[in-house]
């Protein structure tokens, strides 16, 4: 039974792709099917410093943007807090691509303080 059900399904799919086969491939010829072309580095750049310029809930922070691959930009700078963090992220995320933005923000008060002992001991080491 298994098998027999396994095989129609076979034929079918032969079948169907047989018949579709070549309006897909007309399609393909004619370019209907062309995928947008990425953002050049220096215009995510330049995107991204207009998406940051005129937030007034930032503050003054002066941030660095860094192209670092196709489609993807560093976020440099100190912020105020970890909320202000989240804002810029977010705003430069909706102007350049979600999955493009790295964050390499700092949170003054909590990235600049050395670890204490315990902290350090917690911490995992690499063999």
């Amino acid at each position: 039974m298994v098998v027999a059900g396994l095989g129609l399904g076979l034929a079918i799919g032969f079948v169907l792709g047989e018949l579709a086969g070549p309006l897909a491939s007309r399609s393909i010829r004619r370019g209907t099917l062309v995928r947008a072309p990425r953002p050049v580095a220096a215009d995510l750049v330049r995107r991204a410093h207009d998406a940051l310029d005129g937030d007034a809930t930032l503050g003054q922070p002066t941030f660095e943007i860094v192209a670092v691959r196709s489609g993807a930009v560093e976020v440099h700078g100190w912020v105020a807090d970890r909320r202000t963090r989240a804002n810029a992220l977010r705003r430069v995320a909706a102007a350049v691509h979600p999955a493009g933005v790295i964050d390499c923000l700092r949170v003054i008060g909590e990235d600049d303080e050395e670890p204490s002992i315990n902290q350090r001991a917690a911490r995992p080491r690499l063999a």
